[in-house]
């Protein structure tokens, strides 16, 4: 037999109503409440994950190679004019420009509103015409190249390449030569590049007695070379119906360029022609080194990829990893040693938001038991959490967010509030309930009493929030990430609120039999605390160790409410003078951009002595790697030694390194495996070193929390003490 209520005339014309509709088609309530979750579940497994959020850089970089200039001439002739020059795209902050000998670096920081892609346009118009203003130096000047400068641009994995036996050089040609293609054709890398080890370079050793000789300079010689290194059209040959191009192949190439470039003809002198064999020698060697890597104090080649960044980093990196480990089976004593790996940080960050999820599920989910007293109650309070989490992951999804640590945040932030819908809607129920109300008419009436307020008060919520999605900069990325998925969950549990709430109420909860007259009269007493045991013997178990002390603290809370309102001034004067404290003492509380957490990874900055050459500065950096590899805490240690390269077509200050100073990685053993801190290592690192190290100017270890702690510098980041 129905026991729904019939229909009073009075209630047939339309009336928009959520908990009527859901009651109404309750098999259609339960498909939509499936069906949230489904997608929410696709939409976890599927969606692009990165560690920190996405954060906006409207910044153009601006790059000028001209081997052989110096410093001093490559700032007077190149950073400056194009640093005055590029003023006329407007929308400029300011601009920091770096010059090093042969090589110009050049960053224009854009206010955070104005389109990259048109600014990045216009810069490359200004240098189209500027460029016809620079130096010339024939076949060995670079034009202005301009690129994307990001300071999250940081490699996503980076190894340390060995093989045992082989000369680096030989293993440098290996990795740019054929591997680095393999890395390039993953889905979704953005660049490889490699630095360390010695590079091949042809070198031509000129004897200047006899240069002087035949009365010809350097740059005799120089001319020579350009003007021969590149191939010339002859023109066509005509013969009746045929036509036949004809062309000159000139450029040097690699497997003959130590038979011909002696062969090369240089000048004249007494009517004779001198080749290039008369006056130099051609010599197959490397380039001078100025930069190098280590590995666990032993020279390696540096290995990193970059990713692009609206795409799956787990993935990419795993196919990195993967190949990698191919590559070891396919080349006898090739060795990959991870040395950065920024997927683990981000595993660590899903695993640690997911525990401290569900444990805050399980610790709503117990209050509630003790609050409500019944299981069933708290069942359907809790049964909207997985439809609002999940809907909520898929319109983040649907907006083209990446899973990030601050989406994971803000949905743990947000457990509570997704159930307090839920909750004031069980509780109105079950008041009904006890007043004698079928389980059906009160699920109805229950719902419908509260609609407007509950509306009310998740729109407010809602309303708070969205400024914070409007921010710009840093912290507007960081509080976007955060704060969209928690204003799409909490819409999603008030909608479940008022429908799969009522809907389970209707079913689960029993009537309850009330005298006539008992459910009449108690308006006022409703308001007073009442001590009642819940059904059952977990409701007795539970009004045994809990409800009972809690009312006793309500009737408290009662005699106070009603001293408050009784002495008014009091209460006000209270409320104004914890103002006036927190206000007092918001201005002397210490600022810090993250709290200090010991992740197990530091970065380290190295720089010696000015004048400090190449070699000792290597010897140095050995050292320190052995010091930190002393300490049995630390895993491994890598370094990057003197001037860097920028790789990619965006970049992130990497690169801007001296000859005296280098960048370290030192990855320890997680801290539960530990006895020394982090802090605690690192300062014995350094204690040593300078004792060890007379040169040591400058050494310090970055504890690298999440997301990393940085300052910008003239092309994009530096790690700070």
């Amino acid at each position: 037999m129905d026991d729904r209520p019939e229909t009073k005339p009075a209630e047939r014309g339309f009336r928009f109503s959520l908990p009527r509709i859901a009651l109404r088609f309750p098999h259609l309530t339960i498909v939509i409440s499936l069906l949230m979750v489904a997608l929410g579940v696709y939409s976890f497994l599927t969606i692009p994950q990165r560690m920190i959020p996405k954060i906006p850089t409207p910044n153009i970089g601006v790059v000028t190679q001209f081997p052989g200039m110096s410093a001093e001439d490559m700032e007077r002739y190149i950073t400056r004019p194009l640093a005055k020059k590029l003023q006329i795209a407007g929308g400029i902050q300011y601009t920091l420009g770096v010059s090093q000998a042969g090589y110009s670096k050049l960053v224009v920081y854009f206010n955070y509103d104005v389109d990259r892609a048109q600014k990045q346009q216009e810069i490359k118009n200004l240098l189209d015409v500027v460029a016809n203003e620079l130096p010339r130096a024939g076949a060995n000047q670079t034009v202005p190249r301009v690129i994307h400068v990001d300071r999250q641009n940081v490699p996503l994995v980076q190894f340390a390449v060995r093989r045992e036996g082989a000369d680096r050089g030989r293993l440098k040609e290996l990795l740019n030569n054929i591997i680095l293609t393999q890395f390039q054709k993953i889905p979704g890398v953005l660049a490889a590049s490699t630095f360390g080890g010695p590079d091949r370079q042809m070198q031509i050793v000129v004897d200047r007695d006899k240069l002087a000789a035949v009365n010809l300079s350097i740059l005799d010689i120089r001319n020579a070379i350009d003007g021969a290194n590149f191939n010339r059209g002859g023109g066509p040959l005509l013969d009746d119906d045929r036509e036949i191009q004809i062309r000159v192949p000139n450029e040097f190439r690699e497997e003959d360029v130590l038979a011909r470039l002696p062969k090369l003809p240089v000048g004249r002198f007494g009517g004779k022609v001198v080749y290039l064999a008369d006056v130099a020698r051609v010599e197959d060697t490397v380039a001078t080194q100025y930069g190098d890597f280590f590995y666990n104090g032993e020279p390696a080649i540096w290995l990193g990829i970059q990713a692009e960044a609206k795409r799956d980093y787990l993935t990419i990196a795993r196919d990195a990893k993967e190949l990698a480990r191919l590559l070891e089976n396919e080349y006898p004593g090739l060795k990959f040693d991870p040395v950065f790996d920024k997927t683990f940080y981000m595993e660590l960050n899903d695993e640690n938001a997911l525990h401290e999820f569900f444990l805050a599920v399980a610790l709503a989910g117990l209050v509630m038991l003790l609050f409500l007293g019944e299981l069933s109650a708290t069942l359907i309070a809790a049964a909207i959490l997985p439809s609002a989490v999940a809907f909520g992951f898929f319109i983040i999804h649907m907006l083209g967010f990446q899973k990030d640590f601050g989406i994971m945040m803000g949905l743990v932030f947000v457990v509570g509030k997704l159930l307090d819908d839920s909750i004031i809607v069980i509780e109105v129920i079950r008041r009904n309930i006890e007043r004698g109300m079928a389980p059906f008419e009160a699920s109805i009436k229950g719902a419908e009493e509260v609609q407007n307020a509950v509306a009310a008060a998740t729109f407010t919520f809602v309303v708070m929030l969205v400024p914070m999605t409007q921010m710009t900069g840093d912290m507007g990325s960081g509080f976007r990430s955060m704060t969209t998925p928690m204003i799409t969950a909490v819409i999603a549990s008030y909608l479940m609120a008022m429908t799969l709430t009522p809907l389970m109420a209707s079913v689960l909860f029993k009537p309850i039999k009330v005298e006539l007259g008992a459910a009449a009269g108690h308006d006022e007493d409703d308001l007073l605390p009442v001590d009642e045991r819940p059904p059952g013997l977990l409701g007795g178990i539970l009004h045994f160790v809990f409800l009972r002390h809690f009312h006793r603290f309500e009737l408290v809370f009662a005699r106070f409410v009603n001293w408050s309102i009784n002495f008014r001034w009091v209460i006000v004067a209270l409320t104004a003078g914890s103002l006036y404290i927190t206000a007092t003492l918001f201005d002397q509380l210490g600022q810090e951009q993250m709290p200090l957490t010991d992740t197990s990874l530091a970065l380290g900055y190295v720089r010696a002595e000015p004048g400090t050459s190449f070699p000792r500065m290597r010897e140095i950096v050995t050292e320190i790697e052995r010091i930190a590899l002393e300490q049995p805490e630390v895993k491994d240690a890598s370094a990057r030694v003197g001037k860097s390269p920028v790789w990619g077509q965006s970049f992130t200050g990497y690169g801007v390194n001296r000859v005296n100073e280098a960048r370290m990685v030192m990855n320890l053993i997680i801290a539960d495996q530990r006895e020394r801190s982090l802090w605690d290592v690192i300062a014995e690192i350094e204690k040593k070193a300078r004792a060890r190290i007379p040169e040591l100017q400058v050494l310090f270890f970055q504890p690298v929390a999440l997301p990393l702690n940085l300052r910008r510098d003239a092309f994009g980041i530096e790690f700070c003490p």
